[in-house]
Formats: C-alpha cells, sequence, structure tokens
C-alpha cells in the first residue's frame, strides 16, 4: 500500500512554478498538488509505498527540480479525517497486500484516466485482455481505487480553501485533531 505520506510546502522560483506544478502532477505518487498565496507558493501531498521511495523522492528528485528554494516536509503520522466528498466516512484499512507490477501498471493507468479502454491496457502491458478485466474487479472489490466522477468546483460553486499549519506540544496533538475532524470539509 501506499503507507508513507508526507505534506510538502515548496518555496519556487515564481517563473518556474509551473513547470514544477506539471512535473509534480506527472508524478503518480504525488497526489494533490496546489499553487498557494503566502510563505510558500505550492502545497504538494505525496503517498508513497515505502519511506525509502519518499525520500529519495524528496532529495533525488524534488530538491533537483529548477526553480525548487526551500522545501518544508510535514510527514503525515495519521490521517484521521479526508475529503469526504469523494470518500466514505469509515477510516482507512491498513491492509499492507502486495500488489503486482501488473496492478500497479492498472492502478497509475486508471488514475490518469478511468474510462481507460481494457484491450489497450491489456496491449500495452502485455497481458491478456481477461487479465485486465480480472485484476480491475479484484483491485476495485478489495478498495485499492475507486473510479467515480470528480466534481470541479470551480464549475459548481464558488469555493475557497486554506491549510491550517500550526505548533502544538504532543500533549495537546490528540485533542486538537479530535476537535477539528469534528467539522464537515
Amino acid at each position: 500500500g501506499l503507507f508513507a505520506s508526507a505534506l510538502l510546502t515548496i518555496r519556487s522560483d515564481p517563473v518556474q512554478n509551473d513547470v514544477i506544478c506539471k512535473k509534480l502532477c506527472d508524478n503518480f505518487y504525488v497526489n494533490h498538488v496546489q499553487n498557494a498565496f503566502g510563505h510558500y507558493d505550492i502545497i504538494a501531498a505525496v503517498f508513497y509505498p515505502s519511506w525509502e521511495r519518499l525520500h529519495t523522492f524528496i532529495y533525488e528528485e524534488l530538491y533537483l527540480m529548477d526553480g525548487v528554494k526551500h522545501v518544508e516536509i510535514y510527514i503525515i503520522n495519521e490521517t484521521f479525517k479526508r475529503y469526504e466528498r469523494f470518500f466514505k466516512k469509515e477510516p482507512f484499512e491498513t491492509d499492507r497486500t502486495t500488489l503486482t507490477q501488473t496492478d500497479w501498471a492498472l492502478i497509475k493507468a486508471l488514475a490518469k484516466d478511468g474510462r481507460a479502454n481494457p484491450g489497450i491496457l491489456a496491449e500495452e502491458l502485455g497481458v491478456h485482455k481477461s487479465t485486465v478485466y480480472r485484476r480491475i474487479e479484484a483491485l476495485s472489490k478489495g478498495s485499492y481505487f475507486k473510479v467515480r466522477a470528480v466534481p470541479n468546483p470551480f464549475k459548481l460553486s464558488p469555493s475557497a480553501n486554506a491549510y491550517i499549519i500550526m505548533e502544538a506540544g504532543s500533549a495537546n496533538a490528540g485533542h486538537i485533531c479530535d476537535t477539528l475532524q469534528r467539522y464537515d470539509e
């Protein structure tokens, strides 16, 4: 599974901002990329299969991108609440079943296009079409991914997003998380 996760805040050269965002968006393990105003220019959420791969991405890819001036890394210890528009309210399952290379390739392809043609996917992966159908069905039933319509909030209604980053003593962290997760999105 993808259990090594972090929130990255990036200060960048404004001229390179769009290029950096594009590179981040092209990385399957970068789940969320936003341009921001304030202390940082880009905010990204990353989910990697191992801490080693997360470390490699940060220090051998991200820091070497042209225009990246500074990165702050917030390692995510535990997720208490997710964006509920796309997920059920139940907690994350922690089953760490090992996925095959074919499984990962299918998940990556479907993340780009949830309606990808299974016949074309089979050709690209060098497997039989029935294998693609079976693996997609098994991965979907196993909650490894969901194929759904993602509404465009900019077309549907006005919206505002903000991240709140706070310093708190470890004794208060649980209480703060409990309080914040009570609020709707």
